[in-house]
């Protein structure tokens, strides 16, 4: 099967999910005159509340937390629910991990190395670090890491990155020998693509620490969340690893910074330690990040409003092109999706972070009136409700009829009022909502970011059949399950 792999794949190797080439975001265009006339009256937290309100009532996602900045104000808001059992509301005040909006902070903070004369962006890794001097990795400048055009693959290659928390283990020593190892791809007579590099970022978090004589996060502390005032901002770091191991992964015990799969179950949190936390670790309130809405909108004349500046300019720690007059950076952990996306022109803009790995990009782009609708809700509006007998035929544990490669069994239940599927591939699983189709014995399958696949239920005979239809990239496939003749357990995330 390929979504369910793809899904952990990138909740493994990424904090940011946008890809360069084909994220949502970055195929922007102006809306119609027509949508733009809809759209031009209503302010960005009117369409926010009301988008946030139809996903939640669509089951998309359990919470949300905005900040916004428009006419010069800020507002900060949330809704849904921070952890599901117990039951906990999610509030503006509530720190978020950020994942890789963290990125934005990198930039500013090598802006601002630059203006105080600790370092030139056009310095190389080989002067930075002389080891890498005769090194494929030595000829890279530390702006061509901050754009993601030094040819640096994603994330590091034979590092062994852990499943439930990747971040955690990866060391100093590592990251330079495997620099060492690398080889520049061979492009002759271009410059390298532009690649999203997690990796590029380790390194980026490694040459602040070397230049300033701290930790990241004191260099963060010190450097940005004091002097803009944030007061619920931390890295999230090896405290959060203690408590989190303190307690059974699959408890619903409140804590600061939930993330859950679409089925309900909860997702480990990721933990990051020193440089590490530059390439994903900030977590922080909606309350703390209007301020950075606010100096993206008038940045002022200090030392830290000069880099912040340079940083809008330069394009560095953005998703966007460098000189777009519309910046954004989307983030990602294994339970959380995140945006931070802002518009120089207008000199307003906004943050979305939810609690589930549900993509916030089209609701974010929507909010800012620069499409006409949240394409994902546009995707998976129910036509209909499902009948209780419906329900009770669907519901089951389902294995192939034919072998697969990836996909060897799905277990559909009912938890917390959605309908919900976990799909098996191996040793791991993957939570997906299921939605009533078109038509009775269809269901739409959202699984949160591009994909809906697609399920028929019939049954010959005594037994009931499925046709599961995976759609990636244009290529459908098609698996054909049974459902089992026992009784289903409780899966462990309703417990």
């Amino acid at each position: 099967m390929r979504v369910a792999p793809i899904l952990i794949l990138h909740s493994i190797l990424s904090a940011g999910m946008i890809l360069w080439v084909s994220g949502c975001v970055s195929a922007l265009k102006e809306p119609p005159a027509a949508v733009q006339a809809e759209l031009k009256d209503q302010k960005i937290e009117t369409r926010l509340r009301a988008g946030i309100h139809e996903r939640l009532k669509a089951g998309l996602g359990w919470g949300y937390v905005a900040a916004i900045r428009e006419d010069g104000k800020n507002a900060v808001f949330a809704a849904g629910k921070k952890t599901l059992e117990p039951a906990s509301l999610f509030l503006d005040v509530d720190s978020v991990p950020v994942g890789s909006v963290s990125k934005v902070f990198t930039g500013f903070l090598l802006h601002l190395a630059e203006q105080e004369g600790r370092l030139k962006l056009n310095k190389t890794l080989g002067e930075v670090f002389p080891r890498l001097k005769k090194t494929d990795a030595g000829k890279i400048t530390l702006f061509d890491l901050g754009l993601h055009q030094s040819g640096l693959p994603r994330s590091l290659p034979s590092l062994r990155l852990k499943k439930d928390d990747p971040y955690a283990d990866i060391q100093k020593e590592e990251v330079l020998r495997l620099l060492g190892e690398w080889k520049a791809p061979n492009i002759p007579g271009l410059k390298a693509p532009r690649v999203y590099s997690n990796w590029g970022y380790l390194v980026l978090g490694l040459v602040l620490e070397k230049v300033y004589g701290q930790s990241y996060s004191a260099i963060l502390q010190n450097k940005i969340f004091s002097p803009l005032g944030f007061e619920n901002a931390s890295i999230h770091s090896e405290s959060t690893k203690t408590r989190r191991r303190s307690r059974s992964h699959r408890s619903r015990v409140a804590r600061a910074s939930e993330g859950y799969s679409l089925a309900g179950d909860p997702l480990p949190e990721w933990s990051f330690k020193g440089f590490t936390a530059a390439t994903g670790g900030v977590q922080a309130s909606a309350a703390d990040i209007q301020l950075i809405l606010a100096a993206l909108e008038s940045p002022g004349e200090s030392t830290l409003g000069k880099a912040i500046r340079l940083s809008m300019d330069s394009g560095i720690g953005w998703d966007s092109e460098p000189g777009h007059s519309l910046l954004w950076k989307s983030g990602a952990t294994a339970g959380t999706r995140s945006i931070l996306l802002f518009d120089r022109s207008k000199k307003r803009g906004l943050f979305l972070e939810t609690n589930a790995p549900l993509a916030t990009d089209s609701l974010a782009i929507y909010a800012a009136g620069l499409s006409a609708a949240d394409t994902l809700v546009a995707r998976i509006v129910t036509p209909r409700l499902a009948t209780a007998d419906e329900i009770a035929h669907l519901k089951g544990r389902y294995h192939v009829v034919s072998p697969s490669p990836a996909l060897t069994g799905l277990v559909i239940s009912e938890t917390l009022g959605r309908i919900v599927g976990h799909y098996s591939f191996g040793s791991a699983t993957a939570g997906v909502l299921l939605l009533p189709g078109a038509e009775f014995g269809s269901w739409n399958v959202a699984e949160g970011e591009l994909n809906i696949d697609k399920i028929r239920v019939s049954s010959p005979g005594d037994v009931t059949h499925l046709s599961l239809s995976i759609s990636t990239g244009g290529l459908v496939t098609v698996y054909e399950l049974e459902k089992e003749p026992v009784k289903v357990e409780a899966y462990p995330a309703q417990e």
